[in-house]
């Protein structure tokens, strides 16, 4: 599936875009898909896109301090690719962004990373805190790409999933 990852750690500064590459190829499902934006922000954030390769539309934003990858359609503004409307703006206005998307913004001046998906998470975004790397994917495989990462089964999860037929709460299958 389409998506985005990407991975912040301050000490990976050569291995970060080899991770980032792995993970962008366990998200590509077939011949034809196109691996997008590998960016380096300051070696501190890797960011990256996998598509179908058949839209062209803004999907990436950067300024001086500001970066943004996107996913998705957002409905009834003018610009495609939110960062700069965003921007603008402000981040509570988010909550009023309508269709179906996911997207990453760094904000280099307040020194944060936004992850954003649509109301709905039609377009999910997954993410894992390890070893001092915050890493995020728009699949759970792609974070299997991670080293050291956990792959042990969630119990609690399966359980939720057997019972009520979905996964209750952030809980995740691992």
């Amino acid at each position: 599936m389409p998506g985005i990852a990407g991975i912040a750690n301050n000490a990976v500064k050569d291995g970060k875009l080899a991770i980032l590459d792995a993970m962008l190829k366990r998200m590509t499902y077939r011949e034809g898909y196109s691996v997008k934006q590998k960016v380096l922000v300051d070696n501190k954030v890797a960011l990256g896109k996998t598509d179908l390769g058949i839209l062209r539309k803004p999907e990436y934003e950067s300024n001086k301090n500001f970066t943004s990858l996107f996913d998705g359609e957002v409905y009834g503004k003018k610009v495609i690719a939110p960062g700069a409307w965003i921007q603008e703006e402000s981040y509570t206005t988010l909550r009023s962004l309508n269709g179906s998307y996911a997207f990453v913004c760094l904000d280099e001046v307040r020194n944060l990373l936004f992850l954003v998906s649509d109301k709905f998470g039609s377009r999910p975004l997954y993410y894992t805190i390890q070893s001092g790397s915050f890493a995020f994917a728009s699949e759970v495989k792609a974070l299997c790409e991670l080293p050291g990462f956990n792959k042990e089964p969630d119990r609690q999860a399966f359980a939720d999933c057997y019972h009520f037929g979905f996964v209750l709460g952030n809980k995740t299958l691992f």
